[in-house]
């Protein structure tokens, strides 16, 4: 059945609420430009066409995700044929207050950190009923790593692989995104923290204490973590991850060499 107006509609207005509400009011999204294409097996899909500007880059991976997201809230996506592709940026500025411009050509499922921070919160909250268990405590921890480590792992598949804008492509973004290796992050970027700037010493500091934190929440039978703890732990990868976002280009590249490759 052909896309209608209406749903046109839509889609548009669940594009822009949904990028509205998940990035911070700094990240002004002015309109969203929402048309009706086929790809080569002539199915229908929607390509949309986001503006925003922003005091700071705006990591590729969250908002890459946003659209996704919030176009899987549309009815007919229930069908998964029905949206077909995968988004893909065509233009970006870093340069604060310049409008950027961003396109989404179907829906996809992509991970996103703000939403493990979420459920780390939610696994850790002091106000649950019943109060967090151990078990949830753990999980919290862990879960915050990897928070932190999925931002790494978008922010590598950007800079390395470039926009997923079609399959050769996106294989390509897969296989970086997947390239980071925990233990060579780790100690790689234990070995350059003196040359990183203030924010990115706070992100490599937090990834490396987060890391041996979630091996002791996943694999020793003795740890313990009180639920205050948890949450000042969550706290930190919480910021971490948005100063990562303020970070140079330049600085990204570096930090991402130090997950991908080893030390000479």
């Amino acid at each position: 059945m052909p896309i209608t107006e209406q749903e046109i509609q839509t889609v548009k207005e669940i594009v822009l609420n949904g990028a509205r509400n998940h990035f911070p009011p700094t990240v002004q999204f002015h309109d969203a430009n929402v048309t009706v294409r086929l790809n080569a097996d002539e199915e229908e899909y929607f390509r949309v066409r986001l503006l925003y500007t922003a005091p700071t880059f705006v990591l590729d991976g969250h908002l890459m995700n946003t659209l996704f997201r919030v176009i899987e809230a549309h009815p007919r996506r229930r069908d998964h044929r029905a949206y077909p592709g995968q988004l893909h940026r065509v233009e970006r500025s870093h340069q604060a207050g310049k409008p950027q411009v961003a396109y989404s050509a179907g829906a996809g499922a992509m991970i996103d950190p703000h939403e493990l921070i979420a459920t780390c919160y939610k696994l850790a909250s002091q106000a649950a009923t019943p109060p967090p268990s151990e078990a949830d405590l753990r999980r919290a921890t862990s879960t915050a790593y990897y928070a932190m480590f999925h931002t790494l792992a978008a922010s590598n598949a950007g800079l390395i692989a470039g926009p997923p804008q079609s399959d050769l492509p996106s294989q390509a973004w897969e296989r970086v995104y997947r390239g980071p290796d925990h233990r060579r992050a780790r100690n790689n970027l234990r070995a350059v923290l003196g040359q990183l700037s203030p924010n990115g010493e706070n992100f490599a500091r937090t990834f490396i204490d987060l890391q041996d934190l979630r091996q002791e929440a996943d694999y020793n039978p003795n740890f313990s973590i009180t639920g205050t703890r948890s949450l000042n732990l969550i706290k930190l990868a919480e910021t971490a991850i948005s100063t990562f976002t303020q970070l140079t280009e330049e600085e990204r590249w570096f930090i991402a060499v130090q997950s991908l490759f080893d030390r000479w």
